[in-house]
């Protein structure tokens, strides 16, 4: 299983760091490698582009002649093997850690070690990134009271008060009572049961209502 990266040489690099920091990036294209990077954890995995880095700065104790730009075990195996004798004999030391991270493809692994190993061969150190700063929880729920308060709620509303429509700032009540009654003209309507009821009523009154011809 991969090991955190987080913390070796020193460096700790940003949350989620896929690419190294810019002055690295620049470093490592006026190299004039025969390979170009485009993908670092990919790239750096065998060992190959590690070999040619260290060979423009030690070209008499890195020869490119016993590395090999293959994806075998094996291949990378060598390569990394030769790569730790060098860094060991030039006081450049790789950790089997590290190795065994960027190897892997481990996240972070091989932007850790280009970027240690441009400290140690350029003398030069890379700007540390800050964390990003995360939103207080108290400032996230002042935000959710607030948006409660804008929506109408209220600190006197509780579970038993009625349910209620909103129109504008008034709330529309449901629990609304019947008036005493209401007259249609000869008609007077104390309950009201039904709609067929309130017909029947009204037929009949017009009915009286109509003069005898």
């Amino acid at each position: 299983m991969p090991q955190p990266t987080e913390g070796l040489f020193g460096y700790k690099a940003p949350p989620c760091s896929g690419i190294p920091n810019r002055e690295v990036i620049r470093w490592v294209q006026g190299l004039d490698l025969t390979l170009s990077v485009t993908n670092f954890r990919r790239d750096l995995a065998n060992g190959f582009l590690v070999a040619q880095i260290l060979h423009k700065y030690h070209p008499a104790d890195v020869h490119l002649h016993s590395f090999s730009n293959g994806t075998s075990t094996s291949t990378r195996n060598d390569n990394w093997r030769q790569i730790q004798k060098v860094c060991s004999q030039k006081k450049l030391p790789l950790s089997s850690h590290s190795v065994q991270g960027t190897t892997q493809g481990s996240p972070g692994a091989a932007v850790a070690l280009l970027e240690h190993l441009y400290e140690k061969l350029t003398k030069k150190s890379v700007q540390k990134l800050p964390p990003p700063q995360l939103a207080a929880p108290e400032a996230s729920s002042q935000q959710h009271r607030a948006a409660g308060a804008f929506s109408g709620a209220t600190a006197g509303d509780s579970e038993d008060a009625p349910i209620n429509a909103t129109a504008g700032s008034k709330p529309i009540l449901t629990n609304l009572q019947t008036g005493p009654g209401v007259d249609f003209g000869a008609v007077k309507i104390d309950a009201v049961d039904d709609a067929l009821r309130l017909r029947q009523k009204l037929a009949a009154a017009s009915q009286r209502a109509i003069p005898a011809s």
